[in-house]
């Protein structure tokens, strides 16, 4: 039976377990690998048995000053003998973007989940979901202090990371009176605002740099100069020897256009196979478009997958923003 309850009730039962699975979402981003490695830290201060796995291969190197993002393991490492009987889900709003994972979870009763993400598909048997917070981190921050958990600098940093990436710098509509505490409270207990964001986005690689020109050359302006596109395939990747991970946050270049209120990025992950991230502006829903492709997100942020080349799927999806604005 699935149930809802808030920190006290979540503290509790985190408490109450002695080895657990931690995992977040496939393709994980700021607020999900800050989540982990958080995650990862309180539960071993308790005493805790915790081994952290991802359905991707490795952790996105802008993320490996964090202190624990070197014991996030990739799934195929995880050792045969190692099935913890509770699992503890984090930023992750249904049971498809847990990828592998999925299939080495414990039965539902011992899964609980800790979100912001709207979702009508619960995972487990005990959800802690905050729609309106900005981040899974923000609400670990106010979960830590029922753990009666101390937060030092290296939690703190993890915590900071995830409020901050998923509030866009603070600039989304996330950005509430309760995020912005829960943020200064992290920097009192050691969060440094200054590393995190120099690792998030000032520290590029030269690929990085290439890519994003390739991007921008791409860029198209549709519906009378509304929505703005970009788009790069496999063959820019290796042509400027890239890794995914260098394209992240390209996609703001084109939603900080005067005047653009929805903006798409389109990654071939692989031939037939295309990524797409969305961003937009004040009430405009792009969680909405998502969710309409088989994806999610948030209303400002989000993202989905589609069959085709990048230029079908971009004519195709293109259409469907250009006919909702």
């Amino acid at each position: 039976m699935v149930r809802w309850c808030d920190e006290s009730e979540m503290a509790a039962a985190l408490a109450d377990g002695d080895d657990y699975l931690i995992t977040a979402h496939q393709r994980a981003d700021g607020d999900a690998i800050g989540a982990l490695c958080a995650a990862i830290e309180l539960l071993s201060v308790m005493g805790k048995r915790v081994i952290a796995v991802s359905d991707d291969d490795s952790v996105d190197s802008r993320y490996a000053f964090l202190t624990a993002a070197h014991n996030i393991v990739p799934i195929r490492h995880l050792p045969p003998d190692r099935r913890p009987a509770r699992a503890l889900i984090l930023d992750a709003p249904v049971r498809e973007r847990l990828g592998r994972v999925a299939a080495v979870l414990p039965p539902v009763a011992g899964i609980l989940v800790v979100d912001h993400h709207h979702t009508d598909q619960p995972i487990g048997a005990l959800h802690l979901k905050e729609t309106a917070a900005s981040s899974t981190c923000e609400i670990l921050f106010r979960l830590a202090a029922r753990l009666a958990t101390p937060l030092n600098s290296s939690i703190a940093n993890s915590l900071y990371t995830g409020i901050v990436f998923d509030t866009g710098r603070f600039r989304f509509n996330n950005t509430t009176p309760n995020c912005l505490t829960a943020a200064a409270g992290l920097v009192a207990a050691g969060a440094d605002p200054v590393i995190v964001a120099n690792r998030l986005y000032y520290d590029r690689s030269p690929s990085s740099v290439r890519l994003l020109g390739a991007a921008l050359s791409s860029l198209v302006l549709e519906a009378g100069g509304r929505l703005a596109s970009m788009v790069l395939s496999q063959d820019d990747l290796r042509q400027l020897e890239g890794q995914w991970e260098d394209l992240e946050g390209i996609i703001d270049y084109a939603i900080s256009i005067n005047g653009v209120d929805i903006a798409a990025f389109y990654k071939e992950l692989k031939p037939g196979l295309v990524r797409i991230s969305l961003r937009s502006r004040g009430e405009h829903s792009v969680r909405a478009i998502a969710q309409l492709l088989g994806g999610g997100g948030h209303d400002n942020a989000a993202g989905c997958q589609a069959d085709g080349s990048p230029a079908d799927v971009r004519a195709r999806v293109n259409a469907l923003i250009a006919a909702r604005l």
